[in-house]
């Protein structure tokens, strides 16, 4: 065996000779196929896994921090107490940073797979084809006290070993299986996928890293080395680490790189763009609030952020933070420097008060008998996320907010506050994917999209409100076409799943479950109307409670995703809760957290919200899921002030990583004000339609976007209709064909009645889900209404924009924009509001409010009002 050993770091490098063999493997998942004939170069690998030490000595030579020690009791301070043990909460980048240091890279994918064979063909671990056991690996044996732990097994570690414990593989590689993951360079594709475009990484979370080789929590499956586990935007967590190469030159030696990564020290870039945002005094209009999302800011920070805008300050204040020494023992010190901090500044703080998600919770309680997590339909695994079935955490709740209002008693400091109830992050939605950091706290947990409700406090709600709904067991069997006999039996629809649906620590779909018969429809409506009633009930204690200990302060239930039934997030009920506590002091309303950089995408995922607030009386802000671009600077502040939104929030770098981004919030500030709108067109959300058949969400999403394109317009969903909605339009689009509620196509045939209009796009079917009556020749015979039916099967709204402009003109409504081109309009405080966002300047006509025309020549990303 060749081994040499790297000057910068000094660690042992294995010499691999390179060769062809066959990538991927049939016995995992379906990321791991099709095989295919990789040929690898021969290269040099790290012997172990970088270690806390080797770490440690890279931070203090180039002038970093460490890496966050995990919270492990048996484990303090891991990064300085166990030296020769693997480094973990370590980004991709950070990893690859430590690389260029060493003069090395990180491995590809090819490259590590093909080591950790070990000169074996095709073998499933690094060993061979022999199962996993103690002797071989740290993997989640009888020491884990996880709920998928081997118990047959001892390894004689529960979180990570010393590297090198375990026997090498053939090439004398340690820990190519357990222990911790490892980083590879490159970002996840299938192995089939004919385009790699990671300029969409850019934008959003970015794309998904991937490591390598399972880790101490793993299952003995994710052990084998065709294993490619997917981490969303290649964030630190306390299960992965890395190891690097390099490449060897013809003669068999190591080409290590010649530059290395110099200290942190503040370059005269980063010095003049500092002194660049200090010099811009921007301001925002008045009312109007710019909130910035960080962690521990310094007067330095505080000082740029309000230079360039922003009037408060968003971080996590989760219960942990201020109550982890034990029950009663509140400590909000850290806390009470950042307020002082943000006072001398002039900024406002909007503390995101977080409890229940699992990062969330005090030690002391998620370690007690009250402690109850949610637990999944898909696999009947709990999770370390707080169930909000259960009520006796209401208690918690409330003596956290009580807390919090008796210590801030000066609610002047605040601009608002916004409550994280549950989820992996703190939004009004249940677990949808695996994080990185809010694993740091509590450690691996369960955790996935799916239907998370399978807990005994869950279980025994439904059945009682079955019980109220139904009122007689023979009612309920008659309506779903089951036969329980008791309410006690009432049983969750069965969900499905596929094998690709069970990972231990990312994200897999969904449970399926396809109704095909009237009543199995009905099961299905009645369970996920259940489902989403108890997340707004949860919701609704709440702001409630907040309301009753900070009566003149505004308040904002956080929200995100996009309301697929799995969520179990109804964006018009979370709206209307929100907004009914609004006082003339203070309104209430709703921040949604899904926005990225493509401004059709970002009015499709908030516009229900936007609508709903507006409607309801209630506030509503914007917030990105992550990264935003230069571009999409602009096009968010274009979707705050179109659709009338009280707050924008940004990520700090989402503004001041550069010039560029500053520049083009300046520009726009001034068009951010709060209400204003006024539409004339509703478009239906396609609510049943799309929670019976889901694989419909993403073709409606698209209608959404081209709609977009063509007008402005309120999502009108059947609460708001129950409510009044279309009282407030005059055109109506129905764009999905398929089941409704019989009340909201009735409330649709009165609005019809009373000479509102109707417009079909596509529609073969209407008809209702309880009686299943048919409503097409009750909403498009006569005048008022026309269904719009392209001979394509699928259709785009620029092949049905001139017919629809026609028939809304010809009864009246001026239709401002009409074109399909990336140029949009909005009507605000009686103006056009526009904003060319095609790419390329553009000279275009609008129909103004009053009915004129006028022609208007737009630069590209300008917005105006006209």
């Amino acid at each position: 065996m060749q081994t040499v050993t790297s000057e910068k770091d000094g660690k042992r490098m294995v010499f691999i000779s390179g060769g062809t063999f066959i990538m991927g493997s049939e016995h995992g998942y379906s990321e791991e196929r099709p095989l295919h004939e990789v040929t690898v170069a021969p290269f040099y690998m790290d012997e172990r896994p970088v270690t806390n030490a080797e770490f440690k000595a890279y931070c203090e030579a180039v002038g970093r921090p460490l890496p966050a020690s995990p919270r492990w009791p048996d484990m303090p301070d891991y990064i300085k107490n166990y030296p020769d043990y693997p480094v973990i909460n370590v980004s991709l980048h950070e990893a690859a940073a430590y690389a260029r240091w060493a003069g090395k890279r990180l491995p590809t994918e090819e490259e590590w797979e093909f080591a950790a064979a070990g000169g074996l063909t095709n073998p499933l671990y690094p060993w061979g084809n022999e199962p996993v056991d103690g002797s071989r690996a740290n993997f989640a044996d009888k020491n884990s006290d996880l709920q998928w732990q081997e118990h047959g097994a001892d390894d004689g570690y529960k979180y990570t070993s010393p590297s090198g414990v375990y026997p090498p593989n053939g090439y004398g590689l340690y820990d190519m299986a357990g222990n911790v993951f490892e980083w590879v360079d490159g970002w996840f594709f299938r192995y089939d996928d004919k385009v790699r475009d990671t300029e969409a990484f850019k934008d959003g979370w970015g794309g998904y890293a991937v490591t390598r080789g399972g880790c101490y929590h793993s299952i003995a499956g994710d052990l084998r080395i065709a294993r490619r586990r997917q981490v969303l935007g290649g964030g630190a967590n306390a299960s992965t680490g890395f190891r690097c190469v390099c490449d060897a030159d013809s003669d068999g030696k190591p080409v290590f790189f010649k530059q290395a990564e110099k200290s942190r020290q503040a370059s005269p870039r980063e010095k003049n763009l500092r002194e660049a945002m200090l010099a811009k005094n921007i301001r925002m209009p008045e009312g109007q609030e710019l909130c910035c999302g960080c962690g521990l800011i310094d007067d330095n920070f505080a000082q740029m952020l309000r230079a360039v805008g922003f009037t408060s300050v968003e971080q996590y204040v989760t219960w942990e933070t201020c109550e982890n020494g034990g029950e009663g023992n509140w400590d909000f010190s850290k806390w009470d420097q950042q307020v002082e901090i943000l006072r001398r500044n002039g900024l406002k703080w909007l503390p995101f008060i977080i409890a229940g998600p699992a990062y969330s919770l005090p030690d002391w309680y998620r370690a007690s008998p009250e402690f109850q997590g949610i637990k999944c339909l898909e696999h009947n695994i709990e999770s370390k996320i707080q169930t909000f079935w259960d009520k006796r955490f209401y208690h918690y709740i409330e003596r956290f907010l009580a807390e919090f209002a008796r210590h801030y008693s000066d609610h002047d400091i605040f601009e608002g506050l916004l409550f994280g109830i549950t989820g992996d992050f703190g939004e009004a939605i249940v677990s949808v994917w695996h994080g990185n950091w809010p694993l740091n706290i509590p450690g691996i947990y369960h955790a996935h999209a799916g239907y998370w409700c399978n807990d005994r406090f869950a279980r025994a709600d439904f059945s009682a409100k079955m019980k109220e709904k139904f009122g007689d067991i023979a009612a309920l069997n008659s309506a779903w076409g089951t036969d329980f006999p008791t309410f006690a039996a009432v049983a969750f629809p069965p969900v499905k799943t596929t094998p690709d649906d069970y990972r231990i620590d990312e994200c897999t779909s969904p449970g399926r479950y396809i109704p095909k018969t009237p009543e199995q429809r009905r099961r299905w409506i009645d369970f996920i109307d259940w489902y989403r009633a108890s997340m707004t009930e949860y919701a609704s204690f709440w702001m409630q409670t907040a309301r009753k200990y900070f009566p003149d302060t505004e308040l904002y239930l956080c929200t995100g995703g996009d309301a697929v039934p799995w969520h179990a997030s109804e964006f018009a009920a979370q709206s209307k809760i929100s907004a009914a506590v609004s006082t003339p002091a203070a309104k209430a309303g709703v921040r949604i957290t899904n926005e990225a950089s493509n401004f059709i995408n970002n009015f499709a995922v908030t516009n229900w919200v936007a609508t709903a607030c507006s409607f309801y009386g209630g506030i509503f802000s914007f917030e990105p899921a992550g990264q935003v671009t230069e571009r999409g600077v602009v096009c968010r502040v274009y979707n705050a002030a179109a659709t009338g939104a009280k707050s924008l929030h940004f990520y700090a770098g989402n503004i001041t990583d550069n010039t560029e981004r500053v520049e083009n919030f300046a520009k726009n500030v001034g068009f951010l004000s709060e209400g204003g709108v006024t539409r004339d067109i509703g478009m239906l959300y396609p609510d049943t339609p799309m929670v019976l058949d889901t694989s419909r969400i993403g073709c409606y999403y698209e209608l959404f976007t081209q709609m977009r394109d063509y007008t402005d317009y309120a999502y009108v969903c059947d609460l708001t209709i129950a409510d009044g909605i279309l009282d407030t339009l005059k055109v109506l689009v129905i764009a999905l064909d398929g089941c409704y509620r019989k009340a909201t196509l009735d409330k649709i045939a009165g609005f019809k009645a009373r000479g509102g209009l109707v417009i079909g796009l596509g529609l073969h079917e209407l008809y209702d889900l309880e009686g299943g009556q048919g409503y097409l020749p009750v909403l498009f015979n006569g005048v008022n209404s026309i269904n719009i039916t392209p001979q394509k099967e699928r259709f785009n709204i620029a092949d049905v924009a001139g017919e629809m402009t026609d028939f809304l003109e010809s009864h009246g409504v001026t239709v401002h924009d009409g074109v399909i081109d990336g140029i949009f309009a909005a009507t605000k405080n009686g103006r056009l509001l526009v904003m060319n966002y095609s790419g390329a300047d553009a000279t275009r006509t609008f129909k103004l409010p009053d009915g004129s025309s006028v022609m208007r020549t737009l630069c590209d990303l300008e917005i105006a009002y006209i």
